[in-house]
């Protein structure tokens, strides 16, 4: 391609972002989100954060999805809301969809130290007649956002222009996200948040930095309760869920690519006809965002390789719980890092 065509094509791309039209005036004219504009100037503060030249890229709720809870919120929760729906990137639609992914990684405004400094949102290519969790997809772009406690949204209408960038209008808020504690209590794996609670991890795997985890569903626990009754191993076994210091939302996860876990364990990813699995667990909900990395349902437990049992004696057995022990601690000791 000459030379000349390629800066032709550079200036259609700038200018098809090109525009003059202030924020307020773009959200009220162009993407039917005017409560939302009208919130941003009873707050003047979080506005000259909209105006500046650090957001890009605006995911607002339209005045039929405007919830009031935002209003009933305190000031900082409000600011937290409202940091969670920009990013300083130039998002538009194509990139939310891009044809070789299944999404995309938006990293927003709002802070989150333990899960790489930012707190992300990701998109999901949708079709028509798909469904969430509230409603029918009807009348949108075929682009949906999922962010906390296995929440989405879906955008109506992107790339509206303004000054700065673009506006995506959206049929809600994102969902802040939150421990993964709370998180598998709110989408229902009650089974892992028994276990957890039972091997003392809880707060552990909340705190810890950066973490992808993998979160069987209550059926593979029932289909694995072989393997989830020894309370010595239980703490091995849960940690082999868990890839630390590595935030795998579903689009950074490829074929063939291996991570160690926790527990000292190799998962594989594959992919089979767009489908994901995890040394042959299927992902069956992807990217639910936890407050400090994100979360994968999957349809097995990913069992250790059990660890060498020796008949030599009492002594052997001894070593043979010394092993465990050790595993047990150095799980720990890897988490709180």
């Amino acid at each position: 391609m000459q030379l000349s065509t390629v800066l032709a094509v550079a200036i259609c791309a700038i200018s098809a972002h090109a525009d003059s039209t202030p924020l307020l005036d773009a959200l009220k004219t162009r993407a039917n989100a005017t409560k939302f504009a009208e919130f941003l100037e009873a707050n003047p503060d979080i506005l000259a954060i909209y105006n500046s030249s650090s957001v890009q890229t605006i995911f607002a709720p339209t005045d039929a999805y405007f919830t009031a809870p935002l209003r009933r919120r305190d000031a900082s929760s409000q600011q937290q809301q409202l940091q969670y729906q920009y990013t300083n990137q130039l998002t538009g639609l194509e990139n939310l969809a891009p044809p070789a992914l299944p999404g995309a990684v938006v990293h927003t405004g709002l802070t989150a130290p333990k899960a790489g400094g930012t707190q992300a949102t990701v998109s999901e290519k949708v079709t028509a007649n798909s469904t969430t969790r509230r409603r029918q997809l009807v009348g949108t772009t075929g682009i949906r956002m999922l962010s906390g406690l296995g929440n989405s949204v879906n955008i109506i209408n992107g790339d509206i222009p303004y000054s700065n960038g673009l506006i995506h209008s959206t049929d809600g808020f994102f969902t802040i996200p939150s421990p993964l504690s709370t998180t598998i209590n709110s989408t229902g794996l009650s089974s892992l948040g028994s276990l957890l609670s039972t091997a003392n991890l809880s707060s552990t795997f909340d705190s810890a930095d950066s973490v992808t985890i993998f979160t069987p569903s209550n059926a593979a626990f029932s289909a694995a309760a072989n393997s989830t009754g020894n309370a010595a191993t239980l703490p091995n076994l849960l940690s082999n869920h868990v890839i630390p210091n590595f935030l795998g939302y579903l689009p950074a996860l490829t074929d063939g690519a291996t991570y160690q876990t926790l527990a000292g364990e190799t998962l594989t990813i594959s992919i089979k006809n767009g489908v994901y699995f995890v040394n042959g667990a299927k992902i069956i909900s992807s990217n639910t965002i936890i407050s400090n990395g994100v979360a994968h349902v999957i349809d097995k437990v990913l069992v250790p390789t059990p660890t060498p049992v020796f008949t030599g004696g009492s002594a052997s057995l001894s070593g043979g719980n010394s092993v465990i022990m050790a595993a047990g601690a150095a799980v720990f000791a890897l988490l709180m890092i």
